[in-house]
């Protein structure tokens, strides 16, 4: 689920973060360096982190958050359980899971991690499905911000690609609102479990406009908005109608000419389409991603060769 952040400590979560949040963090430049020790789930344990404070003024509404949608153009958008719905996540390769960091808590133990594939509608439970051998997350992630969240799954055993699993490749450059662009997330939101995967369009919005709901705004990241699809009524008062992200929705893809660009981290409130959403830019994290990638190959590689 997608983090929910609000002005002056008000807010909720996606993955339902429950401690205050504080602020952003300022972020470094782009360039990391390729020597730098990568934050690393051990596989019997997951990284502590805290969740953000959750801290709805209003009750949860039902939302009509979008158009249904067949698998075809989504084979690779994969189910994320602990052994509860945690989030959505996206195959990359056979064996890769791109998602959001926030979304395993000091409880969950990483043998009862699973990815579920293949299937459009979400259940509140679910124990089968491929295992993961590991978990890798940014070095600077911090639970107190929104910088960086993003993580990378390696699964035990290959996801092979059928006619309802494939793979997704990352956008080459990063989505920018200087060229209009409209994207598409999709996934499903925990108020209505047992829908069919949804999308959404999403505006690609520029930094400066989305200071304004998000101050310190950091960088990697990318803002997004639904409100102009609706009208201004919409947009400020009716919230039954609105559509827009709410719990569930963490780790949703942004697809922009079918490459995923970003995944969704956060947003304002569930429902409350007046304020951007927030999402990690893939492309800016880009070597985070080869590494880990490396990285956890290579651990699987090693781990193998103890095994004997």
């Amino acid at each position: 689920m997608a983090v929910e952040v609000g002005r002056d400590g008000e807010g909720g979560g996606a993955c339902q973060k429950d401690d205050d949040y504080n602020d952003y963090g300022d972020e470094d430049t782009e360039a990391q360096d390729e020597d730098e020790e990568y934050l690393e789930l051990a596989p019997s344990t997951v990284f502590q982190f805290q969740q953000l404070h959750s801290n709805l003024l209003n009750p949860i509404l039902p939302l009509k958050w979008g158009k249904e949608t067949g698998s075809e153009r989504f084979k690779f958008i994969v189910q994320i359980y602990d052994p509860q719905f945690v989030g959505v996540g996206s195959l990359i390769n056979n064996r890769f899971v791109i998602t959001a960091a926030h979304c395993f808590t000091s409880q969950t133990k990483l043998q009862s991690i699973s990815v579920r594939a293949g299937e459009l509608k979400i259940v509140n439970q679910f124990k089968g499905g491929y295992k993961v051998l590991a978990i890798l997350r940014h070095p600077k992630y911090s639970s107190q911000e929104l910088g960086h969240d993003i993580a990378l799954l390696r699964l035990k055993s290959p996801i092979a690609a059928t006619t309802r699993i494939g793979y997704t490749s990352i956008c080459p450059s990063k989505l920018r609102a200087d060229e209009n662009a409209v994207a598409l997330t999709a996934g499903w939101n925990i108020l209505k479990p047992s829908d069919l995967m949804q999308t959404l369009d999403i505006k690609i919005i520029s930094p400066r406009k989305c200071i304004k709901s998000f101050p310190q705004l950091p960088r990697g990241t990318i803002c997004g908005t639904t409100e102009f699809t609706h009208s201004r009524h919409d947009a400020i008062h009716d919230l039954k109608n609105s559509s827009s992200l709410c719990y569930g929705d963490s780790g949703d893809p942004l697809l922009y000419n079918n490459q995923i660009c970003a995944i969704t981290i956060a947003f304002h409130r569930c429902g409350w389409i007046k304020h951007p959403n927030i999402y990690t830019d893939l492309h800016f994290h880009h070597k985070f991603i080869s590494h880990a990638i490396s990285k956890l190959d290579f651990q699987a590689k090693e781990m193998a060769k103890k095994r004997g």
